[in-house]
């Protein structure tokens, strides 16, 4: 296994940035890669909702408390 600096190495030395930049709609982006961060203007969804908050349970966790 290569160590994550060899492989960044490489990936930047098969690459080339343009420069170029275009501003497209969503829908004709496909396999394009983002020049600048994409900031939400008002929270999604717009009220709390636990559901989506992104919970997550280890099964080395529930194992071991007997779950």
């Amino acid at each position: 296994m290569i160590s994550y600096d060899e492989a960044r190495l490489r990936i930047l030395d098969e690459v080339s940035p343009t420069g170029l930049r275009e501003n497209l709609a969503a829908e004709h982006a496909h396999g394009r890669v983002l020049s600048a961060d994409v900031i939400a203007v008002e929270p999604n969804p717009r009220f709390t909702n636990s559901a989506l908050d992104g919970y997550a349970v280890s099964c080395a966790e529930d194992a071991a408390a007997g779950a």
